[in-house]
């Protein structure tokens, strides 16, 4: 008689957790989905390829975590070495050293702008100047355009010409010519008397 294969039993945790760590340091070493499918067969797990493929999705998940956090741990002590070496070329008054691991630092911290993003903003600018020089030469053409048509409304002798009586008016008294002037003119015998003229009005009074 033949002998019956044997039943899978459940994995346990732990179990898992073992495997899933061991197909790992198989992906470590480069294996790939086949390589890890006959480990399995070798060590006797008694799991079929798709359950392989579980284990497989795991490990990698694993190594992604792993390496965040290791890059994390990288980058922080990266970071505590630049701040402490800046600290040793400010004591020593080495300030060119000192603004080299500052810019070097700032690199590590992602604080400048990537190039492209600086293209694209020198790009913008200039094309903001351009729209602005357009709309100053529309506005100065409309005002080219407009001036001309803001006097062609008023009339032509607007502006008053000098005429006959204009050359009759004197200069100082802005009276017409021949014309005597308010204080020689005849004044009423009450306002004479009262004494707040002068004689010759007070005369022409009387």
């Amino acid at each position: 008689m033949e002998a019956e294969p044997k039943k899978q039993t459940r994995a346990s945790h732990a179990e898992v957790a073992s495997r899933v760590d061991q197909i790992m340091r198989l992906r470590l070493h480069g294996a790939g989905w086949t390589d890890c499918i006959a480990y399995a067969q070798q060590q006797g797990w008694g799991v079929t390829d798709r359950q392989v493929g579980r284990y497989i999705a795991a490990a990698d998940d694993l190594l992604v975590k792993r390496r965040e956090v290791n890059r994390r741990r990288l980058l922080a002590r990266h970071i505590a070495q630049r701040e402490t070496l800046y600290q040793k070329a400010l004591k020593a008054e080495d300030y060119r050293a000192s603004l080299a691991i500052l810019a070097d630092l700032a690199k590590l911290q992602a604080l400048y702008s990537a190039s492209k993003d600086v293209k694209e903003l020198v790009k913008l600018a200039a094309e903001q100047g351009r729209r602005i020089q357009e709309l100053e030469a529309r506005l100065a053409d409309t005002l080219r355009t407009v001036s001309p048509v803001a006097t062609a409304g008023l009339p032509s002798g607007s502006a008053r010409e000098p005429t006959q009586l204009d050359g009759q008016l004197g200069p100082s008294t802005g009276g017409l010519d021949g014309v005597r002037p308010v204080h020689d003119a005849c004044v009423p015998g009450e306002l004479a008397s009262s004494g707040d003229l002068p004689a010759s009005h007070a005369a022409h009074s009387r």
